[in-house]
């Protein structure tokens, strides 16, 4: 309820929802749902979406999938950008020798 509410202030500032993660309010009042965690003896931000987008269920399910990740010694983050780019990479198509570019 407390994020439904939530308004923008003169500064970003974080409303705790549980296991490292966090709602992140703008100033200009838009919501980020996030999480902090420690890999490698250093702190680190996953984002996990936008709030309108991102039910309070995607988030835990996400949360969840980014600490079994931690559990098995990978980066969230790391493993969130290798994703996109695996994703990027089937997009790439090759013209083989011989064929003509469109």
């Amino acid at each position: 309820m407390a994020a439904r509410n939530a308004k923008g202030k003169e500064k970003p500032y974080k409303l705790a929802t549980g296991a490292g993660r966090y709602l992140q309010v703008m100033s200009n009042g838009n919501r980020y749902r996030r999480m902090k965690y420690r890999h490698a003896g250093k702190e680190n931000l996953l984002s996990i979406g936008v709030y309108s987008e991102v039910t309070l269920k995607e988030a835990c399910d996400r949360r969840d999938g980014a600490r079994a990740q931690l559990r098995d010694g990978k980066d969230p983050s790391e493993e969130k950008q290798l994703g996109k780019l695996r994703v990027d990479a089937r997009d790439i198509r090759v013209p083989m020798a011989g064929q003509a570019r469109n």
